[in-house]
C-alpha cells in the first residue's frame, strides 16, 4: 500500500491547499485532471491536479474551505497527515490512530 505523510506546518494548517510531495506525485495524474480527496468520514472533496505551481512538477491541490475546516477540526499544527494514493485521481486520507 502506498502511504505518504506530510507534516502540517503553519501554511498547510492555515491555507486551503496542500502539496502532496514528490513521491506521491509520481502516482497521480496529469495537470488539470480531476482529483478526489476522500476524508475519513467518507466526505469527498473535489479538486484539480496542479502540476505547474511547484518547480519540480509535484502535485498541489486546492481543497477550499472544506479542506481547511477538515484540517483544523482534526489535526493540530505540527501533526502528520497520512494519506494513500488510491489511484491516479484519488487520494484517501488515513484516520489518525
Amino acid at each position: 500500500m502506498n502511504q505518504y505523510q506530510v507534516t502540517l506546518g503553519t501554511t498547510y494548517y492555515n491555507k486551503n491547499y496542500f502539496n502532496v510531495g514528490f513521491q506521491a506525485s509520481l502516482h497521480l495524474g496529469n495537470h488539470n485532471e480531476p482529483l478526489q480527496i476522500i476524508l475519513p468520514n467518507g466526505q469527498i472533496i473535489h479538486s484539480t491536479i496542479n502540476r505547474t505551481i511547484n518547480r519540480n512538477g509535484s502535485v498541489r491541490f486546492y481543497g477550499g474551505a472544506e479542506w481547511n475546516q477538515f484540517i483544523q477540526a482534526n489535526y493540530n499544527l505540527g501533526l502528520v497527515i497520512t494519506f494513500q494514493v488510491t489511484n491516479a485521481n484519488t487520494i484517501t486520507i488515513i484516520p489518525n490512530a
